[in-house]
């Protein structure tokens, strides 16, 4: 005996006219999309020189890496034989020395009818090794390995969720999902990119980008990923309510980018109802008075009127009607509410169409016989048609206040040189609610300082007024120079009546800025006949708070000789 032999045909069912052509019938290619298996057709043939019984032996489906390694399928593959053997073939000069026999590869996890969708089988190359021996002498042997290799397969399906009633109010979200299918064989990254004709903000997934690439789906894994749309905020009133906006969210593959598909909800995103308002209550400065629950009190007199501004503005998209009701806790104090041609005491009623807002004007009259002390909190409820409210408030009290602030140079301090006065400025503000008498006086100072007011000094100091003085300060001849301790301006404050007294003071800080003065002394008369000489004295004296060198320059009249005796000159 010489040997066995085993030979795939061609696709065509011929048999290789070479070993090149024997590579290629081993190989075949399996498109996943229309099927599931692969079969080769084989001849067993005896080439030895007597009759010979033949087992045909076909090895577990193995997955062949790229570097050639072997690994168990991740599918479950089977393979079949058309016949089992042994077979009994004569010799190679005999009638019956060959048979033919088919091995089939199939995927038994691949279905292209399945319920929810074709499964197809995975790529990659998948091999078997086909055996044949005598079986009486196994060492003679041939085998040859059967290689399919299947294609990869690109697939896509999505499908959109939670798109009915799909809308939000301006400045929220309206959220549906987009499920992506991998209908391929293979593991495949998708892109995501949503986007509406306004540019409306979109987030995909965890994040806040209108685009997301997601990571690898298996075969016929699945995934949801989140789509939120921001309805933009209100801006002049729109936009308006019943506003749709179409959504468009393209989904394809980054292998295949001819792979896609584009969703949109049937009925988009509808912008909804916004009866958003603002109702905030100011001071007749305009200062806001807060939140209803955090007012301060504010302090008023007899017979004062107080006014009050409560602006009320429309955020909303759609015209909303309003009432404003005032509720005082004492109610025979006079009251007063206008905007425009409307005028009540009490209730007001009114239409604000989408970004438009109202001023309403308070005017509230404390009574002439208030008591000192007397405390009349009052509400506001601003009230839409069909729902919601808010309620502002303020709280006067009858109370006489007497005080007022002290406004110093930025520096906080006045600066003098000897010889020249030093000014500096300081402004009073009555931040009471009573008319003031003012009295001025000045702390204590060194010997030969002298202190006052540049400017006139106000004897009074009106509600809600201010008034400024300027300080002037002298210092003494020979004060060293730099800081020089402190400028008491002590303001007295009385109401009218006497019944409050109260004092500030009002601190300077001094500084002595180097100087020079000098000041001369002299005999102002000296009575001299022709040819006589007569002597006389100068005095130079440096009153400042540096020392200098003096230079002395003499003139006089023609022919007078006047000399300086610099021996006769003393410190």
């Amino acid at each position: 005996a010489i040997g066995v032999r085993i030979t795939p045909h061609m696709p065509d069912g011929s048999t290789p006219a070479d070993a090149d052509e024997v590579d290629l019938a081993r190989k075949l290619v399996l498109d996943p999309s229309t099927g599931t298996e692969v079969s080769w057709d084989l001849t067993l043939a005896n080439e030895g020189t007597s009759d010979e019984e033949i087992v045909l032996v076909v090895t577990p489906v193995q997955m062949m890496q790229p570097s050639g390694a072997l690994d168990p399928p991740e599918d479950e593959w089977e393979k079949v034989t058309s016949a089992e053997g042994p077979f009994m073939l004569t010799s190679a000069a005999g009638q019956s020395n060959s048979t033919q026999v088919t091995v089939t590869m199939r995927d038994l996890d691949a279905d292209l009818d399945a319920f929810n969708g074709a499964r197809y089988a995975l790529p990659g190359t998948y091999v078997v090794d086909v055996i044949a021996y005598y079986r009486m002498n196994p060492t003679v042997s041939h085998t040859i390995r059967l290689e399919v290799e299947v294609l990869r397969v690109e697939g896509l399906e999505t499908i959109l969720a939670g798109t009915n009633n799909l809308g939000a109010v301006p400045g929220d979200f309206a959220s549906f999902s987009l499920s992506v299918l991998n209908t391929g064989n293979g593991d495949t990254i998708y892109q995501i990119s949503c986007e509406t004709p306004n540019r409306w903000a979109i987030e995909l997934g965890s994040g806040n980008s209108s685009s997301i690439t997601l990571e690898p789906l298996a075969r016929l894994q699945f995934i949801p990923v989140p789509i939120r749309v921001r309805v933009p905020y209100i801006v002049d009133g729109l936009p308006s309510a019943g506003t749709i906006e179409d959504v468009t969210c393209i989904t394809s593959s980054l292998a295949d980018p001819t792979k896609s598909t584009t969703e949109s909800p049937d009925n988009g995103v509808e912008v909804w109802i916004s009866r958003d308002f603002s109702a905030d209550l100011y001071e007749g400065d305009g200062t806001p008075l807060g939140p209803s629950g955090f007012i301060d009190d504010i302090s008023v007199e007899n017979e004062q009127v107080i006014e009050h501004t409560l602006v009320i503005e429309n955020r909303g998209n759609i015209a909303i009607d309003f009432s404003v009701r005032a509720s005082p806790a004492m109610p025979d104090w006079d009251l007063d509410l206008t905007a425009g041609s409307l005028n009540d005491d009490r209730f007001l009623e009114f239409t604000l169409q989408p970004g438009t807002s109202l001023a309403i004007d308070i005017v509230i009259l404390v009574p002439y016989n208030a008591n000192d002390g007397d405390s009349n909190q009052i509400d506001f409820r601003t009230e839409l048609g069909d729902s919601g409210f808010q309620v502002n408030r303020t709280r006067l009290v009858v109370q006489e206040i007497a005080d007022f602030s002290i406004d110093l140079p930025e520096s906080g301090t006045i600066s003098a040189t000897i010889g020249d006065y030093g000014l500096a400025e300081i402004t009073l503000e009555n931040i009471g609610n009573v008319d003031l008498i003012l009295s001025w006086s000045f702390g204590t100072l060194p010997d030969g300082w002298q202190v006052g007011f540049a400017s006139t000094a106000a004897g009074g100091l009106l509600k809600g007024g201010d008034t400024s003085v300027t300080v002037s300060l002298s210092v003494a001849p020979g004060t060293p120079p730099g800081p020089a301790g402190t400028l008491s301006i002590i303001i007295d404050a009385e109401t009218l009546d006497g019944a409050k007294q109260f004092q500030k003071v009002a601190q300077l800080g001094i500084v002595i800025e180097p100087s020079l003065w000098l000041t001369f002394d002299t005999e102002t008369r000296i009575d001299l006949s022709q040819g006589e000489t007569a002597e006389g004295n100068l005095s130079v004296t440096n009153s400042e708070n540096i020392a200098c060198d003096v230079e002395l320059v003499l003139e006089g009249p023609d022919g007078l000789d006047v000399v300086l005796d610099t021996d006769a000159i003393t410190d």
